[in-house]
């Protein structure tokens, strides 16, 4: 039995405009626990001989 469902590039686009800034505003909100932990990643891409540097915070 298949568990997954197929959703095109242009349906995560919509959702994400749809649906982003109501969750990234929740999440600005809330306060920061005392158990909280964030960790920083970072990749570093090279494009045409540019580095570009990419971060994300990790929970």
């Amino acid at each position: 039995m298949e568990r997954s469902i197929a959703v095109s590039h242009e349906a995560i686009r919509c959702w994400a405009k749809k649906f982003g800034p109501n969750y990234a505003g929740r999440l600005r909100r809330k306060a920061p626990g005392p158990n909280d932990v964030w960790y920083l990643d970072e990749v570093v891409v090279t494009l045409g001989e540019r580095k570009h540097w990419l971060w994300r915070a990790v929970d």
